[in-house]
């Protein structure tokens, strides 16, 4: 949609005894992003109002739905420019196909004085010596990117950094857990980061723990929850990166997640 254009949104509802029916009258909505575009909350009129991609939420009888609403720049890019980008991975296909949706010019190639700086401080938040950049700089090969970052993955202080930022995730704390018990837990996800456990295999082995916490450091994550009530909701937030908290009450008023879903899921 461009800027200033406008639509009429409707809400139609399939109930179980096999009925539809338009409710749009009785569902109210709301914008996600305002500067993209705006919604009547009660009759669910959206209209773009700036560049971007938004959504617009609309409720219903303790449903929620999406309506996702893409304005483009006004910019004239040449298709090849986003067919010849070069590309690493899927994560780029990703981006260079919400960049050609939005119509944004992809960001050129970093320079290497960049890269080295931008690669140490996301991987071991540290500054690379003048010694490292000058090698770096100086060094011809064209796979130099890609053996920077495994010598960086490789040091003890990606090792302490990133053991250090999952500890919050992990919620590895002395308020709840004694020092032995602290300790376990503590050195166990050390561990898992110096072997490069995969993060799959991670999450499995804490949500499936058993045994002694002073053995299987991983089983200390049951000990720091009380209930199982504050487990669920920080297993879907570490984890998944969902929030369900507001289900304890009643159903979730931003996501699909209703009161019964979430003391199942608990």
């Amino acid at each position: 949609m461009k800027k200033g254009q406008a639509q009429q949104l409707t809400v139609r509802a399939f109930f179980s005894d096999g009925t539809e029916r338009d409710v749009t009258r009785w569902a109210r909505f709301a914008s996600t992003d305002a500067t993209v575009a705006e919604v009547d909350e009660a009759t669910g009129l959206a209209k773009v109002i700036g560049h971007g991609e938004g959504a617009v939420t609309a409720w219903y009888s303790g449903q929620i739905a999406l309506a996702r609403i893409t304005s483009p720049w006004q910019s004239d890019i040449p298709d090849k420019v986003y067919s010849q980008t070069p590309r690493r991975n899927v994560i780029d296909d990703s981006v260079l196909g919400q960049l050609h949706r939005l119509n944004l010019k992809p960001s050129p190639k970093s320079s290497d004085s960049e890269f080295i700086r931008r690669v140490h401080l996301d991987v071991v938040v540290m500054l690379p010596t003048p010694e490292v950049t000058r090698a770096f700089l100086a060094d011809p090969s064209e796979t130099k990117r890609d053996a920077m970052i495994e010598s960086l993955l490789a040091q003890p202080e990606f090792v302490d950094y990133w053991t250090y930022r999952l500890s919050n995730l992990f919620l590895i704390s002395g308020r709840k857990l004694r020092p032995d018990a602290l300790k376990s837990y503590y050195q166990w996800l050390r561990g898992e980061m110096e072997k490069g456990t995969p993060w799959d295999q991670i999450v499995r082995q804490v949500v499936s723990a058993r045994g002694d916490t002073m053995k299987n450091g991983s089983t200390n994550f049951y000990s720091v929850h009380q209930d199982p009530e504050t487990m669920a909701e920080n297993v879907s937030q570490a984890f998944m990166s969902l929030s369900i908290n507001c289900a304890k009450c009643h159903n979730h008023p931003l996501e699909k997640w209703t009161n019964d879903q979430y003391y199942s899921f608990a």
